[in-house]
């Protein structure tokens, strides 16, 4: 944590308990802020006496912008050293608005970021500032991603390979998006070499899973050649680490790994369209990683109120956002990755060789999308 300023001095405007009480926050854990861990905080007050205060807290973004402002009860604090007790349900507090508030109103905790929290110390009688300290504080995990398959430096007999990675620990309160960067390993190349200067066979943003099928419209892996791959975590706008560069070497093709190129395969879901209608056969298959724990998924006939157990999907013609279909299908949630399928072949109204888009919308609001074309 640095200090932006640990005490405020008014020169023009001497105040008699100015100076007479330190506040001294202690060290919060590493990589989370929660609302009870705002108060824990040392106040050593210098005078001999004691005095009734009452203290506030003001919370920023690194945008300075307001996240609450709370303020505790009138209490006593003794002669030297104190450590008031306070929790989050014995304070007023007022939050602001936005994201990040939604994420510390319902969690708890505020999501990874850096954040500026300032506490000010006032006289209960006169209502005058005792003391003020403002500090940076940064959420962050304890860990970065890290890559698991391909192993590094693992000869692969498929020139469609699944790239999966596990997540930065612990994952934090609200969604996190990955970057995945992959190249070519020219000969007497080092893979951080090879990453860093040449062009990127892949270079996708905004991957909400934890795996990738290697992408069938992407250029194809050669048999024979050598690719070194990374990724980079990302959340709300936050950088939470990237994983060390591995690489892998592509031996052999083997017949099987073409399955990867038909619709039987469990697809990505995507934060924004972009026209790369998948093949499918009667079903959708997806994977959903299931961050919030709902437990069902059901499909959005109207505009359902808010629901932290249950994700939404609606399905449309592509360029057809009024007209979506009505396949009313549930399905059962698992914390963490889900594979989901979703069988279309009786839902009324759906056409051979059309292309559609099925948006999934989770219980933050947030929207991500799968686009595919129909075929039974």
């Amino acid at each position: 944590m640095k200090n932006l300023s640990i005490i405020f001095l008014l020169i023009s405007v001497p105040f008699v308990l100015r100076g007479q009480v330190i506040i001294s926050p202690n060290p919060t854990p590493y990589g989370t802020i929660g609302l009870d861990q705002i108060w824990l905080v040392n106040l050593f007050n210098t005078q001999p006496q004691p005095i009734e205060v009452y203290m506030t807290a003001t919370l920023e973004d690194s945008k300075h912008g307001i996240l609450l402002n709370a303020t505790t009860p009138v209490f006593k604090i003794l002669a030297g050293s104190n450590r008031p007790t306070f929790s989050s349900s014995g304070v007023k507090i007022e939050y602001g608005k936005g994201k990040i508030t939604q994420v510390l109103r319902s969690s708890g905790r505020l999501p990874y970021g850096q954040y500026v929290l300032c506490y000010r110390l006032y006289s209960a009688n006169s209502n005058d500032l005792i003391a003020e300290f403002c500090q940076e504080e940064t959420a962050s995990p304890l860990s970065p991603p890290e890559l698991a398959n391909p192993y590094d430096g693992e000869s692969i007999q498929t020139t469609l390979p699944l790239l999966i990675w596990r997540p930065p620990f612990p994952p934090g309160t609200i969604p996190i998006e990955y970057t995945i960067r992959l190249v070519e390993i020219k000969p007497k190349q080092k893979t951080m070499e090879a990453l860093e200067k040449n062009i990127p066979l892949l270079n996708r943003r905004g991957i909400a899973s934890t795996n990738l099928p290697y992408p069938p419209e992407a250029p194809k892996l050669e048999v024979g050649k050598s690719y070194a791959w990374q990724i980079i975590a990302h959340a709300g706008g936050f950088s939470l680490g990237s994983t060390e560069v591995w690489s892998f070497k592509v031996v052999k093709e083997e017949t099987e790994s073409l399955l990867l190129a038909t619709d039987t395969f469990f697809r990505e879901l995507k934060l924004a369209p972009d026209g790369s209608y998948n093949p499918i056969t009667q079903k959708i298959r997806f994977f959903y990683p299931n961050r919030w724990g709902a437990s069902i998924l059901e499909y959005e006939n109207s505009s359902p109120p808010s629901n932290l157990d249950r994700i939404y999907y609606k399905i449309y013609p592509a360029g057809k956002q009024d007209a979506p279909l009505t396949p009313t299908i549930t399905t059962n949630l698992v914390s963490g990755v889900n594979k989901i399928t979703i069988n279309l072949s009786g839902v009324s109204g759906i056409t051979d060789g059309e292309h559609y888009i099925l948006v999934l919308r989770d219980v933050t609001g947030r929207q991500y999308y799968l686009e595919f074309t129909y075929n039974s």
